[in-house]
């Protein structure tokens, strides 16, 4: 994987980066994509019918033709929306409401993304939840149980957790009993099983700014049926209307304008993780173990992820590894491991609220990994952990 770094920015040579779970760097070629839009005027509404209007329109369709063919799906299934937040709460309410769905199925190790707007139209509306435990339960005994008005909302990686579940597995059980499901892909864009997964589920989202070196402002949804999502309430402010203030939207940007600077630049980043995404799956179990292995990390600190056995976890693969520090604060360590060796890692409960509290956990650091971390990457970690320790 050498030479990557020199297609990013100076910092992620100088940083050990490794928060691409929150936010990726992008790259320096979609950086200076961007600044040449707004030299060259395409900043106007698409919906303009000046100039400007119409070279914006252009350069949509175009972005949108190269996402489309990237990821091999039709386009007329595809919703652009500003982030996964905005995707999963309006498909979701669609879902909800279209459907006629009488129970909501979620994991207790997803984050507030996705629990946040399940709870809601569980007080709102009076909606059944279910809170998969997957320390307890396996999601094949639980879908059983399941009646078809049941909607499974999940993500494909529990950030907070570390892993990687058996997504595919999981779906297939969906779809044979004829269940709805929403999956968020975010996590695992630049994975080859996602790519072949996206159609499967009633819907796939994806954030390009959490696995695909994109800027924040740019996620899809894509659909396997015709679904028209909508939120409640207006504008950003969502899900906190009154019954029947309801906001309908099928176009391109009717449901929230990604923010076209970034739009336009996704696909020279989709770019750059289709040349070497191929090598990082390779080597990333093979790295990740090894160097874990010798730096002790099991003996010094808990892998959170050690913690579960369930058969709805794959055994590896995943780009994220979360710990907890048995005396001692994540914050703390995240603090000394950026001023002593430039480490930049998560630190608090990555927002997994109701999963930390199941787990006992106060707070865990999460390293998430991406294309152009390396061997100096680790070995600043390794220092991190050694001036921590040292500082008693």
């Amino acid at each position: 994987m050498s030479g990557i770094k020199s297609l990013f920015p100076r910092y992620v040579t100088e940083f050990a980066y490794l928060d691409n779970a929150t936010q990726n760097p992008i790259p320096l070629q979609a950086i200076e994509q961007i600044k040449s839009q707004y030299h060259e005027g395409i900043f106007g509404s698409e919906t303009s019918i000046h100039s400007f209007g119409r070279k914006t329109l252009e350069c949509i369709e175009e972005s949108k033709e190269k996402i489309v063919s990237f990821f091999g799906i039709a386009g007329q299934k595809i919703s652009f929306m500003p982030n996964r937040d905005y995707a999963i709460n309006s498909m979701l309410n669609a879902l909800f409401f279209n459907c006629k769905i009488g129970r909501i199925i979620v994991s207790v190790y997803d984050d507030v993304s996705i629990l946040a707007p399940v709870i809601g139209l569980n007080k709102k509306f009076g909606c059944k939840v279910k809170f998969v435990d997957e320390m307890k339960e396996n999601w094949e005994n639980v879908l059983a149980e399941a009646n078809p008005r049941t909607l499974i909302v999940v993500g494909h990686m529990s950030t907070g957790t570390g892993l990687k579940r058996n997504i595919k597995k999981i779906i297939e059980l969906c779809n044979l009993k004829g269940y709805k499901s929403i999956v968020d892909f975010s996590f695992s864009g630049m994975f080859q099983e996602t790519v072949a997964l996206l159609n499967e589920p009633t819907v796939g989202i994806l954030d390009f700014s959490k696995s695909l070196l994109s800027p924040q402002g740019v996620c899809i949804a894509i659909a396997s049926e015709n679904i028209s999502p909508f939120l409640l309430g207006s504008n950003n402010v969502v899900g906190f209307a009154e019954n029947g203030e309801v906001i309908y939207g099928s176009s391109l940007y009717e449901m929230g304008t990604a923010f076209m600077p970034q739009f336009f630049v996704v696909p020279h980043c989709l770019d750059v993780v289709k040349r070497y995404s191929n090598q990082f799956e390779a080597a990333l179990s093979r790295t990740r173990d090894s160097y874990l292995k010798e730096i002790e990390m099991t003996d010094r600190f808990s892998l959170i992820a050690n913690r579960f056995e369930s058969e709805d976890f794959v055994d590896n693969g995943s780009h994220i590894i979360t710990f907890s520090i048995t005396e001692g604060s994540a914050h703390d360590f995240a603090i000394v491991g950026n001023e002593v060796s430039k480490v930049c890692v998560r630190s608090g409960l990555s927002c997994m609220y109701m999963g930390a509290e199941r787990l006992r956990l106060n707070d865990f650091v999460q390293l998430s990994f991406h294309l152009y971390n390396d061997r100096d990457d680790y070995e600043k970690f390794r220092i991190a952990i050694d001036a921590y320790e040292q500082m008693g």
